[in-house]
């Protein structure tokens, strides 16, 4: 097919956003346009180029994305990936994944992350699921905590103008702390604040923050209510959905759900959470903490492997020879040497043996720790070559608490 793929112009910008919705099935709203506007970074886009027309998109934001350590690394985290339905199951995908690859290899970061709107695509290209999201749902009238939080300060809900100052620094304390977060720069908080913006979901939106001293957040909230129209006579049903719960540590965590838990007038709350989220052990009934979904969240994949193996920090001291076979991407493959420990690592090409050999996929999973290598043996996708090496790549990579990232893209 003669196509031509290339970065797009900022006039081209509102053709891309059109093909790029158009391939979810469905037209830009006035909203999604200015959040092109702001966030797209036009040299990181790549558009198919049938004649004059676009009929397949994709692009990146450049992350920084934290690590066991912890430790800082330059992530693409992909985004914006379609094919009109005109033009599918000709290759222009995989062409567009490929050329992608090649510029995050130039670009010198080690790894790309992506969410998918589906789970059956990008495992061939050598991303792997590397976190899942819960979604709890709480009764709140019959939800109580097991033991009263003793609130170490108060808590205080913002008016409109005030979080852009209050919330940045307090998303940066905590994204340097937890394994899988992402930094986030002005223009994705300008979208993440603005009323219709990107990440804008339906309802009233609040913020509210915990402060130890005045002018001293450390944990914040993002939630909106919502109603459901009732039958005459009776209340609407009143939802309030978390979004964003974000804190510097487990007290103010607590103290925050004890604050959600109580807003009156509200039926059920829910929240966008981590699989091992503590709340449910704090209540007097868990059952209360109802899992309304489970999901697949971020999927990581490897692009340069002695440099993301030597970025992260390991549970345990050992050595360990891997042989990683990259269908879709060979330079990107190979058998490397890894020497790691809780100071560091080294790792490097070498001829030796394996010790367990696995798929590109494999290592995107099991590289931030939320997924085990022991898990993906059992599963058939790891081999064992020399007893012992499962185990010890459990506690090699294995972290707690599990990875976890807040941010859409």
């Amino acid at each position: 097919m003669d196509v031509e793929l290339r970065p797009i112009t900022a006039a081209e910008l509102s053709a891309f956003t059109e093909s790029e919705v158009a391939g979810f099935g469905y037209r830009p709203s006035t909203a999604q346009l200015e959040a092109a506007r702001n966030l797209t970074e036009l040299d990181r886009t790549i558009a198919v180029f049938d004649a004059d027309r676009i009929v397949g998109t994709a692009g990146a934001f450049s992350f920084e994305l934290t690590v066991p350590g912890p430790a800082f690394v330059p992530a693409a985290g992909v985004t914006a990936v379609t094919v009109q339905p005109t033009h599918r199951r000709r290759g222009l995908l995989s062409r567009m994944m490929r050329k992608q690859l090649d510029d995050v290899a130039e670009r010198g970061e080690p790894l790309a992350l992506l969410t998918a709107s589906e789970g059956s695509i990008y495992a061939r290209f050598g991303y792997g699921i590397a976190m899942h999201y819960s979604i709890l749902e709480l009764e709140r009238v019959r939800t109580r905590l097991a033991a009263p939080v003793e609130v170490p300060g108060r808590m205080v809900l913002l008016d409109r103008d005030a979080p852009a100052k209050v919330l940045p620094p307090v998303w940066d304390a905590m994204r340097r702390r937890v394994v899988g977060q992402l930094g986030r720069s002005p223009a994705y908080w300008g979208e993440v604040l603005r009323d219709g913006g990107f990440f804008d979901d339906s309802g009233t939106r609040f913020i509210v923050i915990h402060e130890r001293a005045p002018g001293d957040a450390d944990g914040y909230a993002i939630y909106r209510i919502e109603s459901k129209p009732a039958l005459p006579g009776q209340r609407p049903q009143r939802f309030l959905n978390v979004r964003e719960l974000v804190t510097l540590d487990d007290t103010v965590r607590a103290a925050l759900w004890q604050f959600l838990l109580g807003v009156d007038l509200i039926d059920t709350v829910s929240a966008f959470v981590p699989v091992d989220e503590p709340l449910r052990w704090r209540l007097t009934d868990p059952r209360q903490a109802r899992t309304a979904r489970l999901g697949d969240h971020v999927w990581a994949r490897v692009v340069d492997v002695p440099a993301a193996l030597e970025a992260r920090s390991y549970g345990d001291r050992g050595r360990l020879v891997v042989d990683v076979h990259d269908a879709f991407r060979p330079a990107s493959g190979g058998t490397f040497e890894l020497d790691a420990g809780p100071d560091g690592a080294e790792c490097r090409r070498v001829t030796a043996d394996p010790d367990l050999s696995l798929q590109a996929t494999d290592l995107g999973s099991t590289y931030l720790g939320g997924v085990r290598f022991s898990a993906l043996a059992r599963a058939g996708r790891i081999a064992e070559h020399t007893p012992g090496a499962l185990a010890l790549a459990d506690r090699l990579f294995g972290i707690d608490p599990l990875p976890w990232c807040d941010s859409d893209f």
